[in-house]
Formats: C-alpha cells, sequence, structure tokens
C-alpha cells in the first residue's frame, strides 16, 4: 500500500520521525517484550508518539493518518503512544477514526494510554490519579479508539496526592473487566514507582514499563538512578526525549 502524500508529510509531526517515503525504511526494527512470561506482550523497540497527530485534521484527516499508521507498519514499528491530554483528545478521536477505515488495523498496534493531566475551563493545570478520573478516561478512550482494550495504561505524571492503594484497586477492576492489559508509569519519580509497585503486588499485579524522559540531549535517567530501579524491579523503560 503507497501512503498518499498527507500521510507521508504527517510523518514529520510524529514524535519518531519515519522515513519520508515509504520506499525508505529504517531497517530491522527489533520486537521487545514489555511484559515477562509466554504471555507477555511483545511490541517495536521504536514507537510512534501521537503527540501532533491532530494537526493532520486540516491535512488529510483519518486517511492521513491510517496511511501513516501503515508507513509505521512497514517500518516493523507497532507500539502507538497516546494521551488524552494529547489535543484534548483529538489525537485519539482521529485514531480511533483511522481505525474504522481500515478493518484489523489496531490490532497490528499496541496502545500505550497516558492520562491524568487535567485542564479545567480556568487556566490552572493539575494532576487527577483517582479511581473515578482514572475510570472515566479508559471509557472515553475506548469509546474514541474504537476499540474493546487498551494495552498498556499509564498515569501521565505522579499526583502529588496520589492514593497507590486506590490506584492499584481500580487498576485491578480494569484488568478484571479486560478493559487493560498492562499498566505502567509516566514521568514517576522513584519513590513514587515503588511506593505504586508496592500497591499493586498486593493485588497481584505488576508494573509492566515506565516511560521516562532520556535521550542524548537530556540522559540524566542514566546517572540519577531511575533506570536502575527499574532494571532492579524488573520494569521495562520505555523512554521519550
Amino acid at each position: 500500500m503507497k501512503p498518499s502524500a498527507a500521510g507521508t508529510a504527517a510523518v514529520a509531526t510524529a514524535l519518531l520521525f519515519l522515513a519520508a517515503v515509504p520506499q525508505v525504511v529504517l531497517g530491522d526494527v527489533k520486537r521487545i517484550k514489555l511484559a515477562p512470561g509466554p504471555a507477555g506482550m511483545e511490541t517495536s523497540q521504536m514507537g510512534l508518539g501521537a503527540l501532533h497527530f491532530a494537526e493532520l485534521k486540516e491535512n488529510g484527516g483519518a486517511a492521513a493518518l491510517k496511511d501513516l499508521l501503515n508507513v509505521a507498519l512497514q517500518n516493523n514499528i507497532t507500539l502507538l503512544d497516546l494521551a488524552d491530554i494529547y489535543a484534548y483528545n483529538t489525537s485519539a478521536e482521529l485514531v480511533g477514526q483511522a481505525f474504522a477505515l481500515q478493518p484489523g488495523l489496531r490490532e497490528n498496534f499496541q496502545i500505550v494510554y497516558k492520562t491524568g493531566i487535567v485542564f479545567p475551563d480556568a487556566p490552572v493545570q493539575y494532576l487527577d490519579n483517582g479511581a473515578q478520573y482514572m475510570t472515566n478516561a479508559v471509557d472515553i478512550a475506548l469509546t474514541q479508539l474504537g476499540t474493546t482494550y487498551i494495552d498498556v495504561l499509564m498515569p501521565h505524571a505522579p499526583d502529588p496526592l496520589l492514593d497507590a492503594t486506590e490506584l492499584a484497586t481500580v487498576f485491578k477492576k480494569l484488568k478484571t473487566d479486560n478493559k487493560v492489559r498492562y499498566f505502567g508509569v509516566s514521568n514517576f519519580p522513584p519513590s513514587k514507582l515503588a511506593l505504586l509497585q508496592s500497591a499493586m503486588e498486593k493485588q497481584q499485579l505488576s508494573l509492566t514499563t515506565a516511560e521516562l524522559e532520556c535521550s542524548v540531549l537530556t540522559p540524566t535517567a542514566l546517572y540519577d538512578g531511575r533506570l536502575d530501579q527499574l532494571q532492579e524491579l524488573g520494569i521495562a523503560p520505555l523512554a521519550w526525549g
């Protein structure tokens, strides 16, 4: 399938810069396990970020995004990073529309979905990792994406008032209800990650992955103990930057 001009142009708006034309590939993108065991989730070592997907609404819309997703598949990239804060849920909605245009497309991707950063009408940003907010966010995401499950759910950032027991309990219910398969965290400091991991173990759950900023330009996580902690706990890092 040859992507449209709008679809290939959209590559530049993604967090991951794919080849500008489908004939140019990134090479053999490796497959990794984000969850242990024979039933653990396998995904691509590189991911496609949805931060700027909403910009496609004025440049080909869902059809252009469908083309972009197919370019990702041609490069063996199947990890799709979403968040409700990305264009106020518009990015997730557009992904759902793209999935609807090509039956079976959703099943080719492993969706990481982040939530918990709240922008009310007033110009005040706050964080909510509470049970009600997380549950409602998942239900909205499932509707927008046109899917029955999210592969990995993450609090986008740690709520200063985090109740780890409450969050672990709602994670357990979401898994029992088959709405979410695995769980992770994003931008969590070691203390709160350890707190949540402890609470999850009491629910017979474990964090699968942790998203954190780490790149050539921002290598702090290599030296401040965050990556060491993930290695110690057996949690796969998911780097952004």
